[in-house]
């Protein structure tokens, strides 16, 4: 099907209110935007302009329904934008300034508004131009890596795009039948592009390079999101007399004459040496061991002399013979000399040098190579993890990084930045990477706070109660499901309490569910616990477990619900009611790797922690207490379902996993820190704990109201009769003497004390 390309723009210079002060060139940019866009690039107006009094809120309104109704899904469409603009101190939000516009908000067009309409049209390619104070309000998101790319492939996937002219900041109009300063250069690139085609990356990069240069305000760009951005770009075509047809695009103009202007205007500061490789690679030359080589780097025709793969430089493709050996790589000879000076036993005699000719002293200037420095600025700016490494992903918090080139045959080139451990030896290395304000000893090495805090938001959901509390003991015991991840059956349990309000007995965040065969047992354990340990909740926070524990952590204004029965229920999913704002119950939470990637382990003990930020805490007290720890990693456990998988990976290798371990550095003894232990653990425990034994001191309780219980000693422990039933033999004791008879007792009416 047939597509065409439409302009729709608006200029106000005039406005009706007196608070609005006139603009001297919103209409005349919009006039020569669309006069270009028409002469040189195939398009046409519609659905008519609005310029001054037009430019009206309810016909801006009627114009975008029109477009919505009107445009096809293989259409384009341009909409420019030149008037004021304006941005809620409070809320941030941005407004275009419609020509009937008072100091009442509700006359102005809020930036949502603008998206919802865009939301709805149904053009294949649909570019904002922004040209009005705080426009930047418009952009949310972050660009993805600018990689080369085939002007056919941009145009072949649907696109929302927004360039602005400043951001959330005042702009100029400039003077008066002269164009604003921003689109004085948006229309030299309109009148000065000879290549065929221009992707809206070029247009928006030179627009930055000559605004930068001029320091004057701060364009933006980026794509709209959540309104069906699938990465593509509109892509512009000349329609008369081009000079060149190059059908790729680094972001850059290819225009020969747009490519001078663009490189011209680019900084040295501002600049990644992209002209020159200095290698150390293994000697090819007799009685040497290493070569270290300076070459340029591109050819007469613009292609790199060397290429490089698998750590080997290659010279020739068909001669694998003549591949070097690359041990280090350098953007500088600088880069290099640092690099020696802490290697000096690379310098001896076995060590030859081969330098370039010194026209390679000014090679950083000269067109190509400016123009593919500022291709590695925008693959480095354009990456929104900036401070992940490239090579394993995790984050970078210290200053033992470099900056570098990636550009390994077979694959994207990228430029970033990689720990010291993760450097490779044909990484190309650009510079050393430093940041402010990090420790020389950092124990977080590469810990993802972003990460962290974005998690920590809607987990924890139990444990923060407990970590609240100072009253409780500083060591407890939290049960863990092994088979947590399980949950099957037609049956669930209900809880009711006194306040009459349901509930269910849950597994993480789910109603558990039990077999058939299973659920009276578990019943009867459940109501069995009711008069002992008196089960109940916090209702304000829902956190639930026995009376002694929840009195200890329930804080002042909270209410305690207690359990009055459990009965059985068949399960239905309608029954599920998730917490929107807690997703875990537990996690996140942190285990430590050394470098190895080796779980980090105090005797037979698994560090777990809930409060990265007072690692430093942790890390002294471990050293204190003989655990020898070193440039530790800590790695974020993101679910609950994440650490149960990792629980019961070292359940069967009789390790205990302790949340927030605290020694005592005299006997390295735990001094506080919440144990997780399986179910099964705990219930051993309690049997040995509780099992009656000889020589337990016990009561008898045959009727529970009794004023005073038989009380005695045990002759003998549990043992199992004939019958199958557990017994003891009980030798009572009355007024402190121990009486010559013994009786016969079931165990289930016999209490330790």
């Amino acid at each position: 099907m047939t597509s065409q390309n439409y302009i729709f723009a608006i200029g106000i210079d005039n406005y009706s209110s007196e608070y609005w002060k006139n603009l001297n060139n919103a209409v005349l940019d919009a006039k020569k935007i669309t006069e270009l866009l028409i002469d040189k690039y195939n398009f046409e107006e519609f659905p008519g302009n609005l310029y001054n009094t037009q430019g009206n809120k309810s016909e801006l309104f009627n114009r975008f329904t029109t477009l919505n109704n009107t445009i096809t899904k293989n259409d384009n469409l341009v909409i420019f934008f030149a008037g004021h603009g304006n941005m809620d101190p409070i809320t941030k939000k941005g407004f275009w300034i419609p020509s009937d516009a008072t100091l009442d908000k509700s006359t102005w067009i809020e930036n949502s508004s603008i998206k919802n309409f865009l939301s709805d049209c149904p053009a294949k390619h649909i570019l904002l131009i922004i040209d009005s104070c705080f426009s930047g309000t418009f952009l949310t998101t972050t660009r993805s890596y600018n990689i080369e790319k085939s002007y056919l492939d941009l145009q072949s996937k649907k696109s929302r795009w927004v360039i602005t002219s400043g951001n959330e900041e005042k702009v100029s109009d400039g003077v008066k039948n002269e164009h604003s300063p921003f689109m004085k250069i948006v229309i030299d690139f309109l009148n000065k592009n000879d290549n065929k085609f221009f992707s809206i990356t070029e247009l928006f990069n030179y627009i930055q390079v000559l605004i930068n240069s001029s320091k004057i305000q701060n364009p933006q760009f980026n794509y709209i999101d959540k309104i069906g951005h699938e990465d593509g770009e509109l892509v512009f075509t000349l329609s008369k007399n081009p000079k060149t047809e190059i059908n790729k695009t680094i972001g850059i103009p290819n225009s020969q004459v747009l490519k001078e202007e663009y490189l011209g205007n680019i900084s040295s500061d501002t600049s990644l040496s992209s002209g020159k490789e200095v290698l150390i690679v293994q000697s090819i030359v007799d009685d040497k061991e290493l070569m270290i080589v300076e070459n340029f780097r591109f050819d007469d025709n613009n292609q790199k002399k060397l290429r490089f793969k698998n750590n080997r430089a290659i010279i020739d493709e068909q001669r694998p013979e003549l591949d070097w050996i690359v041990y280090r790589r350098f953007a500088t000879v600088s880069g290099l000399m640092n690099y020696l000076e802490k290697n000096k036993n690379l310098i001896n005699n076995k060590t030859v040098f081969l330098r370039a000719h010194e026209d390679i002293e000014t090679i950083e200037e000269t067109p190509y190579c400016k123009y593919y420095s500022q291709y590695l600025i925008q693959l480095y700016n354009n990456n929104s993890n900036k401070m992940n490494c490239l090579h394993c992903n995790e984050k970078i918090t210290d200053n033992n990084s470099y900056l570098i080139e990636f550009d390994e045959i077979g694959y994207n080139i990228s430029a970033g930045n990689v720990h010291e451990q993760c450097l490779r030896p044909i990484d190309r290395i650009l510079g050393k990477s430093i940041y402010e304000n990090v420790k020389e000893k950092n124990y977080l090495l590469n810990f993802d706070y972003e990460k962290w805090i974005s998690m920590i938001q809607n987990g924890q959901g139990q444990l923060t109660g407990v970590f609240k509390n100072k009253t409780l003991n500083p060591i407890n015991v939290l049960s863990w499901n092994p088979e947590n991840n399980v949950n099957s059956g037609r049956f669930c349990i209900r809880i009711n309490y006194n306040s009459g309000e349901p509930s269910f007995i849950m597994l993480g965040k789910q109603i558990q569910r039990f077999k058939e065969d299973e659920i009276e047992e578990w019943l009867n354990k459940f109501n069995e616990s009711i008069p002992i340990d008196k089960p109940c909740k916090i209702s304000e926070t829902g956190i639930n477990g026995y009376k002694e524990i929840i009195q200890k952590i329930i804080e002042p204004g909270q209410t305690i619900t207690y359990v009055t029965s459990y009965e059985n229920s068949m399960y239905s999913k309608q029954y599920e009611a998730y917490d929107s704002t807690l997703i875990n119950d537990y996690t996140p939470l942190c285990y430590l790797t050394d470098e190895k990637d080796e779980i980090i382990k105090t005797g037979n003990l698994i560090p777990l922690i809930s409060n990265p930020e007072i690692m430093e805490n942790y890390i002294e007290n471990w050293s204190e207490s003989g655990c020898k720890i070193n440039n530790l990693k800590i790695k974020i456990i993101e679910s609950d379902l994440e650490l149960g998988n990792l629980i019961n990976i070292y359940y069967f290798k009789d390790l205990i996993f302790v949340i927030n371990p605290f020694f005592d550095t005299h006997n390295q003894k735990l001094k506080a820190g919440l144990i997780i232990k399986t179910i099964d653990q705990i219930k051993q425990e309690s049997f040995e704990k509780n099992k009656l034994r000889k020589g337990d001191k016990v009561n008898v309780i045959i009727n529970p109201n009794a004023e005073k219980l038989p009380f005695g000693v045990l002759l003998e422990g549990e043992f199992i009769d004939e019958e199958g039933e557990a017994f003891v033999i009980f030798n009572p004791i009355e007024d402190g003497k121990i009486l010559e008879m013994a009786y016969k007792m079931p165990t289930r009416i016999v209490k330790k004390i």
